[in-house]
């Protein structure tokens, strides 16, 4: 076989060594469930060291109905959740049981679907989206499932028809065939074509409330080659129609206007059956005015009410029947049953038996507005709007012979944990623990751990509510190594826990379930004083409801309430408590005080004496969110959340000998706002922290403070891919080692089934050795071999390693470099895709001007290059075609704006993805 070589970098690499890198997390970003994060202040590079699982979407599209593709795949909408809660694309694999999100909706190219994705005859999935697009009104877009390419192909908007909540189908003349539920002439919704060959979009019909009005159902195409559907609104009695659109002569026929005894406010599409009459529901109407199922002969134009449905046998029903392969008719509905949350049921069109099957309730899922689908291996495939763990939808099957339900996927859970509210505290070793405030196996938090050396992420448990749940802080490490921490609620009386974790033997203790009297809803962490007791503060509970300051003798487990706060001396502390110098206490009340707005108080632990010192004011800053930090002796530091001369907050310091108060920065939003952490005092002075908002996307800043000179830096913006919105959190620093080796360049190549990877070096006398390791997904490394220095000491050495068994699809490598003391640092990542054809890189990176893409391909290609923002907003889309063997290409990207992007390069064999950045 021909040799190929993946050239990564043909230009020489100095790897940067760093002597100060800061840990933090953010709450959201990443893919929607939070990061964590790291930061080089010498760089200003924020990256996602890790991200939590994304968020898969939550509550699937309200007219929801799986379509299986071609490739034996289900695929599917959510409504909303997602990064930018706008909604998901996702597929499941019924063989492999696995379920896998493929695009966020960012409502610049459409939001909220309320509809079902189609598979139309070139392979692509059309679908709607109910808002967002150019003019917030929907649009109409493709998705590939082979390329995974989202394109918007339309904006919908006021005079084109908007809003639409059912979905497309291709007809036999190959056009889509849609409706909207407002827009048009008269604002009563369109029906409209669109062509995918030309992506000509086309208004056939306005509907005039005479003809009917407001659709939220699909089509159909009958056997007799027209359209069939039917309005919610509109026809003789302003209570929906049945009509059907012949699209070769434009002709649109009402056919039955719906009545209140016969059923009104269809929202269910047609079912022509096997005996060629059409099945369906509405949602009201009937006897009980709950809905009814109908049928209706298309020869005869006879309508037959056929089943009203009672609250035992579900009511309202907005999805739509199928006929399965035994001849019955299967259809859902979101309300009613036992449990009100809607039934799965059968109807015999020959017996007029109907039959419920299943009763949803809210542990296994509830409340199905959407369609069954029937899959290839004969089991029915739907989902659920609420029910489940997350209590946002669950997927699901239904084997109709055994009457087996499985719940497949709950919506808005997942496994690592989500929306991290605190910070991070290391042991010796540079691993980190954290808490994650949602997420987990029961939605309701974990508690992890995150090796900063090898990236890689353990969760150490789940909270479930009775040992815990929903954590709002970070955890206290003690020397004896077991790390003890709050949560916010749960326990026995909902009202948060104060535990203990084991490290040794990965034992969770729950020491006292926290009360309302007695303080509830910590939000901080606890404090070790030097009097061998635990210190913290609750958000609320005690005489009170305000919260209360407590101690905690992790000795005899005794927790004692020391003040209750009532309002005057503070209310609702949201941060810790940090000991002094002086060896007292002090902290921040968010409210409360003179004006309501928070206080600064200490608490002298030998005397039980608390002290109000300060009363925030508007001017100075208000709603003070964190810990105090202690920068030098008796000098606090600390931020307000809110006030200032911008009202985004300020970072005041107060003397505790003078008592006096001085604001040091007013947050202005441009340079970040709102801050809801705390501050951290790295080695080489300088403090730094994050705000929760403003910068350059609203998303929040990292930032430092020189104290010499009150010096403020905004360092790097917060953009969603490395993280946004930091919830009480801070940064931690973890030095790395200076090695005093230079890797000249390090390079991947594909060679047959293997994958070589060839570095050099200079001056590596202090190396021992080269461990070299591999990933999936270029966070967690393991290593698959190790070569020794040379040790020498002349000017370039030369080293090579053959992964003799690489991973199928993309490998990531990097080297371990460690010196003869055994302290080590990482090399940059390379990477080399095994299923595709081609491969490139980018340099120099970070760029000014022109950046290169360095090509290696077996044969030519066409492509198409797009490169995105880190809002995920694509800056610029072309074809190119890629030469056979190595080829460069030129990118000018003088008129970018400085930040991260990531370049997408997409052919019929693979999609490359890389990042760069502009300065």
């Amino acid at each position: 076989m021909k040799k190929l070589i993946f050239t990564l970098l043909s230009v020489v690499i100095f790897y940067a060594l760093r002597a100060q890198v800061l840990y933090g997390t953010t709450s959201i970003g990443g893919n929607g469930g939070g990061t964590i994060n790291q930061l080089l202040p010498a760089t200003g590079v924020i990256t996602a060291d890790f991200i939590f699982d994304p968020q898969d979407g939550e509550y699937a599209a309200r007219h929801n109905k799986l379509v299986q593709a071609q490739d034996g795949k289900f695929y599917g909408m959510t409504y909303t959740g997602g990064v930018y809660n706008g909604g998901t694309i996702y597929s499941y694999d019924t063989l492999t049981s696995t379920y896998t999100k493929l695009y966020d909706f960012d409502y610049t190219n459409g939001g909220q679907p309320y509809g079902s994705l189609i598979q139309a005859n070139d392979g692509k999935l059309y679908g709607m989206t109910n808002s967002g697009g150019l003019y917030g009104r929907g649009t109409i877009f493709s998705f590939d499932p082979n390329t995974l390419l989202y394109a918007k192909l339309f904006d919908f908007y006021s005079s084109s028809g908007e809003s639409p909540q059912g979905s497309l189908i291709q007809a036999s003349d190959g056009n889509l065939y849609g409706m909207t539920m407002n827009g048009g002439v008269n604002n009563d919704g369109v029906i409209f074509s669109y062509d995918p060959v030309t992506n000509t979009y086309t208004i056939l019909k306005n509907f005039d409330s005479t003809n009917g009005s407001h659709p939220v159902d699909d089509f159909i195409e009958a056997s007799d080659g027209n359209l069939y559907a039917t309005t919610v609104d509109g026809g003789a009695n302003n209570l929906g129609v049945i009509f059907s659109y012949n699209p070769v002569s434009s002709e649109l026929t009402k056919l039955q206007d719906f009545d209140s005894t016969d059923g009104y406010n269809p929202k269910s599409s047609l079912l022509q059956a096997s005996d060629g009459n059409f099945y369906s529901m509405t949602s009201a109407g009937g006897t009980d005015d709950l809905g009814v199922i109908f049928s209706y002969n298309p020869v005869t134009s006879t309508y037959t009410k056929l089943k009203d449905f009672n609250y035992a046998d579900g009511i309202q029903p907005e999805g739509s029947l199928i006929q399965i392969s035994n001849g019955e008719l299967l259809g859902m509905t979101p309300l009613g049953g036992s449990f009100n949350g809607g039934v799965l049921f059968s109807y015999n069109i020959t017996t007029s038996a109907f039959t419920m099957l299943k009763e949803f309730n809210p542990a296994d899922g509830a409340n199905p507005y959407g369609t069954l689908a029937e899959a290839s291996n004969g089991k029915l495939y739907g989902s659920t709007y609420d029910g489940g763990k997350g209590n946002k939808g669950v997927l699901f099957s239904y084997g109709v012979d055994a009457g087996d339900f499985v719940n497949l996927r709950d919506f808005g859970v997942n496994n690592t944990g989500s929306s991290i509210e605190g910070g991070l505290v290391k042991d010796s070793s540079g691993v980190f623990y954290g808490m994650a405030h949602s997420g987990g196996s029961n939605s309701l938090g974990t508690l992890f751990s995150f090796n900063s050396k090898t990236s890689a992420f353990n969760k150490l448990m789940d909270f479930n509510g009775a040992n815990g749940a929903s954590p709002s802080g970070s955890l206290t490490l003690t020397p004896d190594g077991k790390l003890y921490g709050l949560t916010s609620s749960g326990g026995s009386n909902n009202a948060g826990v104060i535990f203990s974790f084991n490290l040794a033997d990965s034992s969770y203790t729950k020491l006292k379930d926290l009360d309302y009297s007695n303080g509830s809803y910590p939000y901080g962490n606890l404090t070790p004083a030097a009097n061998g007791k635990f210190y913290g503060i609750t958000n609320g509970g005690g005489s009170n409801g305000l919260g209360t300051l407590f101690s905690f003798d992790t000795t005899t487990n005794i927790y004692t309430k020391l003040v209750d706060f009532d309002g005057t001396n503070g209310a609702y502390p949201t941060g810790s408590l940090m000991q002094a110098t002086d060896g007292n206490l002090y902290g921040v009340t968010y409210g409360g005080g003179v004006n309501s707005w928070g206080v600064l108080f200490s608490y002298d632990p030998s005397t039980s004496t608390f002290t109000t010192i300060k009363n925030f004011n508007a001017d100075d800053g208000i709603n003070p969110n964190g810990t105090l930090l202690e920068v030098s002796d008796g000098v606090l530091y600390g931020m307000t959340s809110y006030g200032g001369a911008y009202g985004w907050g300020a970072i005041f310091s107060y003397n505790v000998s003078s008592q006096v108060y001085t604001k040091i920065k007013d947050f202005d939003y441009t340079n970040g706002g709102t801050p809801l952490g705390s501050l951290m005092k790295g080695s080489n002075g300088i403090l730094y922290g994050m705000t929760s908002r403003g910068g350059a996307y609203d998303k929040g800043v990292a930032f430092s403070l020189d104290t010499a000179g009150n010096t403020y830096t905004k360092i790097q913006d917060f953009n969603g891919l490395n993280g946004s919105i930091p919830t009480y959190t801070f940064f931690t620093e973890l030095p790395e080692p200076v090695l005093p080796l230079q890797l000249i360049s390090f390079n991947a190549e594909r060679n047959g089934s293997t994958n070589l990877l060839k570095w050099s070096t200079e001056n590596e006398i202090n190396t021992n050795r080269f461990e070299i390791e591999r990933s999936s997904n270029s966070r967690a490394f393991v290593s698959i071999g190790s070569i020794n220095a040379l040790g020498s000491s002349k000017t370039k050495n030369d080293y090579s390693y053959t992964d003799e068994q690489p991973l199928k699809a993309t490998n990531y490598y990097r080297l371990k470099i460690i010196d003869k003391d055994g302290k080590f640092s990482y090399s940059q990542i390379r990477s080399i895709n095994n299923t595709g054809s081609f491969n490139v890189a980018v340099y120099p990176n970070p760029v000014r001007g022109n950046l290169t893409l360095d090509f290696n391909s077996e044969k030519k290609i066409d492509a198409k290059l797009q490169i995105v923002n880190a809002e995920g907003k694509p800056v610029l889309s072309k074809k190119i075609q890629i030469e056979q063997g190595a080829s460069k290409q030129q990118i000018n990207t003088s008129a970018l704006s400085s930040g991260n992007y990531f370049i997408k390069i997409i052919s019929s064999d693979v999609q490359s993805e890389l990042k760069f950045i502009k300065q």
